[in-house]
């Protein structure tokens, strides 16, 4: 059961361009997996260095969904794993003296608990946490799929980060390139930026995927870019063209 699991997880990474579609659905399969009430991955910001929500799921009748609802995890288990780098396993959290000063944990009628960080080459990338209204939910074996598990979504995140820097990347060379058009012809300069901005918004209305909206703003980006084989006179000239120029 266990090989199946990793299997399932492995064909999530098909789709790194939407990273936060990606541990919605790296969280799902966990879920899936361990006898959990609710999961979340935190993921550290890279320019503040916090951590932060990226996904967050919970078991309601039965059934798995996303969840909005209060955020109740001590931060002592949180940072600890981080620190220590190590799976951590919970129990009772009623009398784990690492829960003892969380309310919100108690509010919340939490009593077995997982984490796990998210470690990379690079380092933490974030943690993955689980936990049940039940004491004892969860045995080494859980531990053991959860600790692997968890592994896979960093190598997920890993990847996914090093895909959007080459991404931005080669975004950065597109509108390099844009403003070299938009200085040939000052008539027309930010019309490509306005038609990529207003092509977004009108995808968001259309609710179209992460994939096809990179798409959009490339094609939109360099819709004009036939005008940087155009010679300046011809494309700043304030006159009708010639027959001759026009062919």
């Amino acid at each position: 059961r266990a090989l199946q699991v990793l299997y399932k997880a492995d064909t999530a990474f098909r789709n790194i361009e939407d990273l936060e579609l990606l541990l919605d659905n790296l969280l799902a399969i966990i879920m899936e997996s361990i006898p959990a009430s609710r999961g979340f991955v935190f993921l550290i910001q890279r320019d503040s260095g916090v951590l932060v929500p990226d996904a967050r799921r919970r078991v309601a009748l039965g059934k798995h969904g996303p969840y909005d609802g209060e955020i109740g995890v001590s931060q002592t288990i949180k940072k600890t794993a981080v620190r220590q780098k190590t799976s951590i396993v919970s129990s009772d959290a009623l009398i784990d003296e690492r829960f003892i000063h969380a309310r919100s944990v108690a509010a919340l009628d939490v009593r077995s608990a997982m984490c796990a960080p998210l470690v990379s080459r690079n380092g933490v990338l974030g943690l993955v946490y689980v936990d049940s209204h039940k004491a004892n939910s969860f045995g080494r074996r859980d531990l053991a799929l959860f600790s692997a598990l968890a592994l896979k979504v960093a190598i997920a995140v890993d990847n996914a980060r090093l895909y959007d820097d080459l991404r931005s990347l080669f975004y950065n060379t597109v509108e390099t390139l844009v403003r070299t058009i938009q200085a040939k012809d000052q008539y027309t300069a930010g019309h490509s930026t306005r038609v990529s901005r207003y092509s977004l918004m009108i995808a968001d209305k259309l609710g179209m995927s992460t994939k096809e909206k990179h798409q959009l703003y490339l094609a939109a980006m360099l819709h004009d870019i036939g005008k940087i084989g155009v010679p300046n006179d011809l494309l700043n000239r304030p006159g009708k063209l010639s027959e001759a120029e026009m062919e």
